[in-house]
């Protein structure tokens, strides 16, 4: 038994290595360009699909109201997903003045995420598709970094760090630190090579390249991976022609969950993903992560049993304490995400058995999204 566990560990502190070298490889590219200029016919059009948002909407809007993008480039369409609130009198009533907004509503028949972005992509004119979600807010040269990446690279899609905002709540805390490392490893393995992971957050792509790949199609019945799937679709049609984001003034901003339910619900819809996976490496990484944590669980239970000396115990836990905090604390840089140690280690507690009881429980559970019932 204590070989295995060894064995396990070492190969997660290889893994956890090879991800900081390639979180390094992706924060080390640059572009020069910084401003746009009236000699680029770029023109973006901002698609937001949204649910019963009429809470958080209005924050959005007005942040995409601030962009330093010209207005003649840029035109951003909300598409409401059969809201059962007020959020689409909301929606109307901010945007009725401004002359490159509009709403429109989803088709009768076809509900769920990816096809309210789809009917948005339907119906945009710009070039460029960029995505955020209608709980977010984004940074006012948001459009102007997207912009000059394509300018520069000859990139079909880039993807961009996302923030959890903190509140007053422990809760929201240990979700601002915990989602960093998604956001870290999205951004690391793309630059190794294996891309695994992005958030429609902060998403952009050409609308003929996402034409091109036959957009959200087969993926329509999964509640998840909007932006997963088609960053995989791309990735393979066009020769690895996606960039990660690095600029910190480009990172959109993202609510907490508000309570541990919600929370759950929102990762049993993420690990919904896993199953409809195509890519190996993916599948992979996503059963290994929940093998090591297990793996975790054990030491500490075995090293107070004798099963695992406790010399070894301590040196394992010791060494994933520091590793972790390495590649941690330089993705929470990044995202400006304030550090917190009492939050990273009350994650070194609770992250392994929610990893494991969600892994677990995704194979037969059903998840709440959006007052809809889903099965994983």
């Amino acid at each position: 038994m204590t070989l295995f566990l060894v064995l396990i560990f070492s190969i997660y502190f290889w893994l956890t290595a090879t991800l900081m070298l390639g979180y390094q490889k992706a924060l080390a590219f640059k572009i020069l360009k910084s401003s746009v200029s009236d000699d680029i016919p770029s023109t973006i059009s901002v698609i937001v699909p949204f649910k019963n948002e009429e809470v958080t909407i209005l924050r959005l809007i007005r942040s995409l109201q601030q962009q330093d993008f010209p207005i003649k480039r840029f035109e951003v369409i909300l598409v409401d997903d059969h809201s059962t609130d007020k959020s689409i009198l909301v929606v109307y009533n901010e945007i009725k003045s401004l002359s490159n907004f509009k709403m429109i509503l989803a088709e009768p028949n076809e509900k769920g995420k990816k096809h309210a972005l789809d009917w948005g992509i339907h119906h945009a004119k710009g070039a460029i598709i960029a995505t955020t979600d209608a709980d977010c807010m984004v940074p006012s040269q948001w459009l102007t970094k997207i912009n000059n990446y394509f300018m520069v690279t000859d990139a079909k899609m880039i993807f961009g760090g996302v923030r959890i905002e903190e509140n007053k709540s422990f809760f929201s805390k240990l979700q601002a630190i915990e989602f960093s490392s998604l956001i870290g490893s999205g951004a690391a393995t793309l630059a190794l090579g294996y891309p695994s992971m992005c958030n429609g957050a902060n998403l952009a792509f050409y609308k003929k390249a996402f034409i091109a790949v036959g957009g959200y199609k087969d993926n329509y019945k999964i509640a998840s991976g909007d932006d997963e799937f088609l960053m995989r679709k791309i990735y393979a049609h066009f020769s690895k022609q996606i960039f990660f984001m690095n600029d910190p003034g480009s990172i959109v901003t993202t609510q907490p969950q508000a309570n541990l339910q919600v929370f759950i619900n929102q990762r049993l819809r993420w690990a919904g993903k896993l199953s409809h996976n195509t890519s190996l490496s993916t599948k992979l990484l996503g059963w290994f992560i929940i093998t090591f944590q297990a793996s975790y669980v054990a030491v500490i239970l075995f090293m107070f049993t004798g099963v695992v000396p406790l010399n070894v115990a301590l040196l394992l836990i010791f060494i994933k304490l520091i590793i972790e905090f390495a590649f941690l604390k330089r993705v929470t840089s990044f995202t400006k995400v304030q550090w917190r140690t009492s939050a990273f280690l009350s994650l070194q507690v609770l992250y392994p058995l929610y990893v494991v009881g969600i892994g677990l429980f995704s194979n037969f559970l059903s998840y709440q999204w959006k007052g809809q019932k889903y099965r994983v």
